[in-house]
Formats: C-alpha cells, structure tokens, sequence
C-alpha cells in the first residue's frame, strides 16, 4: 500500500488506517523554540527593576508584545523524493526555507536544502532523474515565479519573469526537461490604485529549449495544478473566474472622506504600536500576520484566493447525495486536457489531487478519497482543505 502525505492547515499529515497522523516539522518546531528562547533572554527589560529602567513592560525584539507562539509558521507544500525522504517548503516569518524530513521516522534530524530571507515559496515539484525542485516563489506582494533549486547547489535560479502570479509547477512524469505551470498576467490601475488580474492559463516550458507554449486557456476559467500521468495525460483543476467589483469613480469620490479617516487611524495605530507594543485594534496579536487574510470564520474560509462559504457549500453537496461531502464548490472540476484544447470533466468538487497508480487521490477540502478507475470510491480520512498531495 502506497503511503500518502499532505499538507492541512499549515501542517504536515499522513493519511491511513481511515485517519490522519500529524508529522512534526523540526525546522518550525526549533524557529519558534529559538525565539522563545530570545524572549527569555530578554525577559528582565520586562519585568521588575529592568522594566522600569527601561521604561516599558512591552519591549520585545519585533517592536510588540507579540507572543512567540503567534508567530506566523506554517508548512507550505511538499513533495516526495522516496519513500523515506519528503521536500516540504516552510514559512518563518519574513523568510522561507526548503528541507528534507524521513516521513517514517518521525523523530529523525530533519536535512536542510536552502533558506532566503524575504521570500515565500508556494507549491514545489521534485524531478528524480536530474535531482532538481521546481518552485514557485515571491520575494514581493504579488509576483510569484517559478524557480529552479538544485540540492547540491542551495540557490534559486528562476526560469519565468514579468508582471505575472505563476503556480503550481510540476514536471512532466516522461519527459523531465517539461514543466507545466498555471501562470496569470495583471496590471495595476495608476489612477485608482487596483490590481487587475486576467485569468490563469497552463503552460509548458521546455527548460532545454526555452520554448514555452500555452496549453489551454479561457478567459472564464482559472486552469490551475497541471498533473501528468506517467502515460502522458495532462490533468488540471478548472474553476469559474472570480472577478471582483470594478466600482465607479462616483463611489470612489464618496469615499475618499472614509479613506483619509482609516489612513489617520492606520498612521495613529503604528505608532500605538511602536511605542506602547500595544494595537488600537482588538486582535490577539499586534504583529502583521499574513495568516490573517486567509483565516476567516468557520462559515467562510478564503483558499487560494477563493472565498467559500462553507456551510451553505457543504450543505449544497450534501443534498445532492454526495458520500463524501466537501467544501469545494462543484464549480471546481478535475479533467484532462485533450490534445485539441478541449477539457474532458473526470471529477467535480476537487480541491487537490495525486495519483496512484491507476487510482485518483483528491481532497474535496473535508475529505482526502481514493476514486478507483471503475469510479468506487473509499474515504482515507477526513483532511481539511488538504493541499500538496503527496503519494510515495
């Protein structure tokens, strides 16, 4: 029985036995120990006579009396290099790393492949045969671009440029000099400030060659995680594009007096912060969290940029007689990619997917399913919005 790994919530699983087993992740584990330690270091400016020499009881080493364990750390994506060895890709903060755990000993001293200070990386994809991780990367608040990370070398070489968000990179499973990635222009508006995206296309970028081709494309739909299969199939995950509101410049002038107040608020608030370490705003946690964008209430959960409502989704699938009920929207459809554009729907309501075999793994974002080519399927376990599937 082949075992399978994934990514829930910013945390390593693995999947068997009809539940899921948490794996630790020693790089996260020993970042937030480190600072824990820094905040005892410090802890006599404090409390007692040093608080009061230093005229503060808030002084910590991020300008907040932020607590090391709200601490924005969180495990990415991963990919599997053998049955004993996993790639995952790991948030700390302000920058990101790349290391190797042995799934089967959990305990075991974790390897180290490259860390970068501000910088994020997103999806990755391991090619066995050249020992080589595709990535897509940001090292700012909008491009992402897919990069090259050789073990032995411990360096990004990026490989794609431009005004563009490119994801989900994977290699072709018979040709390793082919990548396949989804990839998304977008402009910003001068006069008004937005961003404007279109929609994401897949590509295929021959790293000999250079030449780069689009393989499927709609202005409706974002095509995201492209997937071969070892018999040269193409698979992708297509979902109705979300466009937001453009508004009208009447309603941007009504609303200047609100945004100068909330800019005064915002100016008031960073020096609350930075002087006092306490925010103007209830939250628990006055530092900058990125987590914050994506954590919505259990009605209503942002995925990739995607809002959901979960109840009134999950209820929806339900109905329809589902045996394993989802979060993802049927909207969201698992299908090949033909050789004429055409895309054939295999699944709808798919977050993920991996294969195994001739078996399909997905995750409907409650449930991690093995569907079998004659269309039974069978729960492994429940496994919210599990990403980065990983069979080995």
């Amino acid at each position: 029985m082949s075992a399978v790994y994934y990514v829930s919530e910013g945390k390593l699983f693995a999947a068997g036995d009809g539940a899921e087993r948490p794996l630790r992740s020693e790089a996260i584990e020993k970042y937030v120990q480190n600072l824990k330690d820094i905040e005892q270091r410090q802890e006599w400016k404090t409390s007692g006579a040093g608080a009061r020499f230093m005229g503060s009881g808030q002084f910590s080493l991020t300008g907040s009396s932020r607590s090391p364990d709200d601490a924005f750390v969180q495990v990415e994506s991963l990919t599997a290099v053998g049955p004993d060895k996993l790639i995952y890709a790991a948030s700390l903060e302000g920058s990101c790393g790349l290391y190797t755990k042995n799934p089967t000993k959990d305990d075991a001293p974790e390897g180290f492949l490259i860390r970068k200070a501000q910088t994020r990386i997103f999806h990755v994809d391991y090619e066995p045969g050249e020992k080589v991780v595709a990535a897509s990367v940001s090292d700012g608040p909008r491009e992402r671009h897919i990069a090259l990370i050789k073990e032995e070398h411990s360096d990004f070489s990026l490989i794609t440029e431009g005004d563009t968000v490119e994801i989900t990179p994977s290699f072709s499973r018979h040709d390793p000099k082919l990548i396949y990635y989804s990839s998304v222009g977008y402009y910003v508006d001068p006069r008004r400030g937005r961003v404007h995206y279109g929609s994401y296309c897949v590509n295929r970028l021959n790293l000999h060659s250079g030449e780069l081709t689009e393989v499927i494309a709609d202005a409706k739909y974002d095509y995201i995680r492209p997937k071969e299969t070892a018999d040269g199939r193409l698979f992708c995950v297509r979902r109705l594009k979300v466009s937001p509101n453009e508004g009208s410049p009447l309603l941007d002038i009504l609303l200047i007096p609100f945004r100068f107040l909330k800019a005064i608020f915002g100016w008031m608030n960073f020096f609350s912060q930075r002087y006092t370490g306490d925010s103007l705003m209830k939250s628990r946690s006055s530092g900058v969290n990125p987590a914050q964008y994506q954590n919505k209430s259990e009605e209503e959960l942002f995925i990739e940029g995607n809002l959901i409502n979960v109840e009134r989704t999950l209820k929806e699938n339900t109905q329809q007689g589902e045996k394993y009920p989802g979060i993802a929207p049927k909207s969201w459809e698992l299908g090949i990619v033909r050789d004429d554009g055409s895309f054939e729907v295999v699944k709808k309501g798919v977050l993920d997917y991996a294969f195994d075999g001739e078996d399909l793994l997905y995750s409907n974002g409650k449930y991690l399913i093995r569907r079998r080519p004659d269309g039974g399927e069978e729960a492994l376990c429940e496994a919210k919005i599990a990403t980065a599937i990983t069979v080995v």
